[in-house]
């Protein structure tokens, strides 16, 4: 796991308050909704570099979100 995988997962766990899926879940098949996106972005957007809301919708598990953030920084 990157270590853009570590904490996007570290905070996707502390939004659902649990820690029983992985980096390949699926946000909306975990219970996920706009409002727990909305928190999870405002707690990552000033420690990871060039995450965006739309991440969020475009990219459903915290592997792809971190694939996208770390392509935006190495370009």
């Amino acid at each position: 796991m990157t270590k853009t995988e570590e904490r996007i997962l570290k905070v996707w766990q502390e939004v659902f308050g649990r820690e029983d899926f992985g980096i390949d879940d699926d946000f909306f098949e975990l219970g996920g909704n706009s409002l727990m996106a909305m928190r999870i972005y405002m707690k990552l957007s000033e420690e990871v570099a060039g995450l965006e809301i739309d991440d969020f919708f475009e990219c459903l598990s915290v592997r792809a979100i971190a694939k996208k953030v770390d392509g935006k920084i190495e370009q």
